[in-house]
């Protein structure tokens, strides 16, 4: 078993590429992926054959950016922006101590603002796109296998 991902792909090609995440996070992530797509073949099955049913879910559609989505996309983009940054900027220290530089509040604020600001422009510019002149109720057909991310992640 290999401790990390460099290791892991050392012993397969030889090469050592420096990457600090441990594979056992990895293949916890290709466990569940490969099971999110074995439960999306078999739900879709079931579907077709008409053994779960299309389920009716209503949804308002054609609504103005608001406030809170821009902000809240604006603050996760900052934090994601804010570690992001620093951590590619400093990827040395980062492949040697992965745990201390994740845990720290280290980081960049001109990446935080960067991400930030484009997040929160790009949730005004979908809302924007979809904006109708008044937002209508519609009724959206939901499909078995649609409800996979719901039910694994």
């Amino acid at each position: 078993m290999y401790p990390t991902l460099s290791d892991f792909f050392y012993g397969l090609f030889g090469v050592r590429i420096p990457m600090p995440f441990g594979t056992f996070g990895f293949f916890m992530v290709l466990g569940f992926s490969m099971g999110a797509f074995l439960l999306y073949r078999e739900l879709k099955r079931y579907g077709d054959s008409g053994l779960m049913p299309i389920v009716e879910r209503k949804i308002i559609v054609g609504e103005p950016a608001n406030l809170l989505g821009m902000l809240l996309n604006a603050a996760v983009g900052f934090l994601f922006g804010y570690k992001a940054s620093f951590l590619i900027v400093n990827w040395g220290t980062f492949s040697k101590n992965p745990h201390d530089m994740f845990l720290s509040a280290d980081g960049y604020w001109w990446g935080g603002l960067i991400m930030g600001g484009i997040l929160a422009f790009s949730y005004y510019r979908e809302k924007e796109a979809q904006k109708l002149p008044k937002p209508e109720e519609r009724i959206l057909k939901v499909r078995p296998e649609e409800h996979v991310m719901n039910l694994t992640m």
